[in-house]
């Protein structure tokens, strides 16, 4: 396959997984990956309790399902509105314990880059 060819045929596969997610610009909420080929949809309840769904790379989809699997399992009406407004907190919970682990480094990172002395003579106002 010559280059263009390959270009052609990736970029088509591309603009399929843009369609197939059902969203134009698709980006992990936990982490910098933003490559459409990197994504999956994510039943923030948890499928079997809404259809609810989001953009999340494959990585942290992985790991919000081993947490997922650690909660306590469903209710004899999955669609039942309380469980599903339960199913929801523990999610955000889990997208939490996922986030603060980034929040963490990315803090870090940049107080190392205001000791080699990136950012001064910036101002920070609070509103």
């Amino acid at each position: 396959m010559d280059d263009l060819k390959r270009i052609l045929a990736l970029a088509a596969k591309r603009r399929k997984k843009l369609k197939d997610l059902g969203f134009p610009d698709p980006q992990c909420p936990l982490c910098p990956e933003n490559a459409v080929e990197c994504m999956e949809l994510d039943h923030v309840a948890g499928k079997a309790h809404d259809a609810q769904v989001w953009t999340i790379c494959k990585n942290d989809h992985a790991k919000r399902s081993l947490l997922q699997q650690l909660d306590p399992p469903p209710g004899p009406d999955p669609k039942n509105p309380l469980e599903v407004i339960a199913r929801w907190l523990l999610s955000m919970a889990a997208y939490f314990e996922m986030l603060v682990a980034n929040l963490r480094r990315f803090g870090e990172f940049l107080i190392n880059l205001t000791r080699d002395g990136y950012g001064e003579g910036l101002t920070f106002e609070h509103t």
